[in-house]
């Protein structure tokens, strides 16, 4: 008995995927004008706000249909694409300007003033139309799930909207990486290339074990996850329900112990000394991972104390995250709070990868002086105001101005 050939995934074969979750069907549309249905299952468990999915093979955009009729474009990780931003500038939004984007578009009064609001308006609209990038992360995610009812559908279908598929990678993924270049630098083995801190990659907002790299970029596993990714994203942050906090609820108070300890070194440089060591022991894991990945023993790592702040200063991201660490750490009076770790990593993921970050201003303020010891160019920013006049600096469009200019 012959055996089918294997289905080529290809543009040239494929026009749409469609999958309805509303009747329970898939249906396949074929380029020479064919059609092929099958019922599919819907799980009773999964929550879901998404009547329809479509995948455009020809334009590779993921595109989802809400039970009330929102639409949400994707652009689709793509392993042959090489340049998925297409010259646009890249964005990290901390989650209470997320808020007055959302709050903008949709004319609420939650918004703190008309500049505000015009500034919200104009960056969503350059987010609309190929201006800007503005990706999502796991605590754009995480403290949208905060919310529940009315208020989080509006929230997170705007969220979706205006990221169209685009990730901030994992920050713990990052650490990592970052870790594993440095570390190979000291054993002069071959470092690995960087990766993109703001990406299509799917799953890469999530600390998640699955690597793209790791994939055969004809593979349809690959396909799969990079369909899927956008969904999955738009039903985190559109389900109704409150989404249970992870966040370790002694993180605050450990880093205050640990605080009042070091108020007790009077030397200064001591202090300082002592706050980088605890840098470098929260890291020891990734540390010994890296190690064992060139091969070396995971006890190898000879580095004098007064080399550690340097070790850290080469990385993208956790040379900015350390520097926040020590600088709050060795002031006694800083108070801590438990989304502080989450503040610190995001944003100065966003910080190191992105173009710009608007964050929240007591961090913010930070991070300037920090990127400013680094030597670091300052991208960072505290309103949408100052965001929107800088990108008016560098003449940022949209695709309809770009046009509309020729």
């Amino acid at each position: 008995m012959a055996l089918d050939p294997p289905i080529t995934l290809s543009g040239k074969v494929f026009k749409y995927w469609v999958m309805d979750r509303t009747a329970g069907t898939a249906t396949v549309y074929l380029q020479d004008g064919q059609t092929i249905s099958g019922p599919i299952e819907v799980s009773d468990l999964i929550a879901s706000e998404v009547a329809r999915t479509i995948f455009d093979w020809e334009k590779w955009t993921t595109i989802n249909i809400t039970k009330t009729g929102d639409v949400v474009f994707a652009q689709t990780y793509s392993p042959v694409e090489r340049n998925p931003l297409r010259g646009r500038i890249t964005v990290y939004l901390d989650q209470n300007h997320w808020s007055s984007l959302a709050a903008a578009r949709t004319g609420s009064h939650r918004i703190r003033s008309e500049s505000e609001r015009a500034a919200a308006l104009r960056v969503a609209e350059l987010a609309s139309d190929a201006g800007i990038v503005l990706p999502v992360s796991s605590a754009t995610v995480r403290e949208t799930g905060a919310m529940y009812g009315n208020r989080r559908y509006a929230l997170g279908i705007s969220i979706a909207q205006l990221a169209g598929g685009w990730q901030l990678r994992h920050p713990l993924a990052v650490a990592r990486h970052e870790i594993l270049i440095a570390v190979a630098g000291l054993m002069d083995a071959k470092q690995p290339p960087p990766r993109a801190g703001v990406t299509l990659e799917p799953y890469a907002w999530m600390d998640d074990p699955r690597e793209v790299a790791a994939t055969e970029p004809d593979s349809s596993e690959l396909f799969i996850l990079a369909m899927g990714c956008p969904t999955v994203i738009l039903e985190m942050l559109t389900d109704p329900d409150p989404t249970p906090d992870p966040i370790a609820t002694n993180w605050a108070r450990k880093h205050t112990g640990l605080q009042r300890q070091l108020a007790n070194i009077a030397d200064k440089t001591a202090r300082r000394r002592a706050a980088y060591a605890a840098a470098l022991e929260d890291h020891s894991e990734a540390i010994s991972l890296a190690l064992a990945a060139l091969g070396q023993p995971t006890a190898s790592l000879d580095l004098p104390a007064a080399d550690v702040p340097y070790f850290f200063a080469k990385m993208p991201m956790l040379g900015i995250f350390v520097e926040l660490y020590v600088r709050r750490l060795t002031d006694s009076g800083w108070t801590w709070r438990e989304n502080d770790l989450t503040d610190m990593f995001f944003l100065s993921s966003g910080a190191a990868y992105a173009d710009y970050v608007v964050a929240e201003r007591a961090t913010g303020a930070q991070m300037k002086q920090v990127l400013a010891k680094l030597g670091r160019d300052d991208n960072v920013v505290v309103t949408l105001e100052d965001l929107v006049a800088r990108l008016e600096e560098q003449g940022v469009r949209t695709a309809t101005e770009r046009e509309e200019s020729r």
